[in-house]
């Protein structure tokens, strides 16, 4: 369920049981809306600093194939050369 959707449903919740004079519903420890957006907060830090690493990851990986052919490529032009010009 998406954060806008919980809230909605809570409101509702709160808005019904006010209407059929109820007690207000209150959520367990740990699931109050505040509390809920803090931890949805740090689930969306955890996502960004998490895709930070496997760009940065992806980067470094790029560079050391692009080494390794440069490199690759380099013997091998040498080898082709020296083989063709006996």
């Amino acid at each position: 369920m998406e954060k806008g959707n919980l809230e909605v449903v809570m409101f509702s919740i709160r808005s019904k049981q006010l209407a059929a004079n109820q007690r207000p519903f209150l959520p367990l420890e740990g699931l109050s809306l505040p509390e809920l957006n803090r931890a949805w907060e740090d689930l969306e830090r955890s996502e960004h600093e998490r895709e930070l690493a496997l760009r940065e990851e992806l980067i470094r990986y790029s560079l050391c194939l692009f080494s390794y052919f440069v490199i690759s490529g380099s013997r091998l032009s040498y080898l082709f050369y020296t083989v063709n010009s006996v």
